[in-house]
């Protein structure tokens, strides 16, 4: 008989800490030039932003349920101060940057960090 002990569970879902903004498919696609079409076809256009996004350096998580629902950023899971303070001390002139992520979303406020479990 085997036992299994520690977190189990069916659902699909997942836990997520990244320091970024919050930001639907649309606004993530049109930060990052991705022509979504009109396919209409969400979980390609996800998968096509994730792909662009991580060429960056940048994570995206977005709801399965809702396409207004996202995050993109740094993946900061498991990270030390001192790692995350390094994506701040980047030169402000590459996209990888903290000030990269803040020039090529259109904000204007610093990043937050964002954590917590999304249905996918």
């Amino acid at each position: 008989m085997k036992i299994r002990s520690g977190f189990v569970s069916n659902s699909s879902s997942c836990s997520f800490c990244i320091l970024g903004y919050h930001a639907g498919v649309k606004k993530v696609a049109k930060a990052l030039n991705i022509d979504l079409g009109d396919d209409n076809d969400y979980y390609i256009d996800m998968d096509r932003i994730h792909q662009k996004a991580q060429e960056f350096g940048y994570d995206t998580i977005f709801s399965g349920e809702d396409p207004d629902h996202g995050y993109i950023g740094f993946n900061i899971d498991g990270f030390s101060i001192d790692q995350i303070l390094v994506l701040g001390c980047q030169p402000n002139d590459e996209d990888t940057s903290i000030a990269g992520l803040r020039r090529i979303m259109g904000e204007c406020k610093d990043p937050v960090v964002c954590s917590g479990e999304m249905e996918t």
